[in-house]
């Protein structure tokens, strides 16, 4: 579903965000680092990217 609504809306911090949880939870860590690191590129300065950073620090 993720993928899909990022298909959809490609500029949707929310659902890079949610993807990168999911792959983290499987231990998909570097797919889930593509994701953070867009979902900062989208939302830099807003709730969603401050957490995306925050989880890729953390995987690092």
């Amino acid at each position: 579903a993720y993928k899909q609504s990022i298909n959809y809306e490609p500029n949707y911090p929310t659902s890079h965000f949610n993807l990168a949880r999911l792959y983290l939870k499987f231990n998909r860590n570097d797919e889930a680092g593509k994701e953070l690191k867009l979902t900062i590129e989208i939302d830099p300065k807003g709730f969603y990217g401050n957490e995306a950073s925050r989880l890729l620090k953390s995987i690092k």
